[in-house]
């Protein structure tokens, strides 16, 4: 599965770089709507 071996490599890369692989928190599916304002994320969201 595509998702299963992006996360895996997410995290393997994350340790190669010094990080634990517990450090690292993905949420696959998410799409995050961000606005320096409300009014603003909320006409990005429209």
């Amino acid at each position: 599965m595509l998702e299963q071996a992006f996360y895996e490599d997410v995290k393997q890369q994350a340790e190669a770089n010094g990080r634990s692989r517990e450090e690292i928190l993905m949420f696959l599916g998410t799409h995050p709507i961000v606005g320096a304002t409300t009014d603003l994320m909320e006409e990005k969201y429209k």
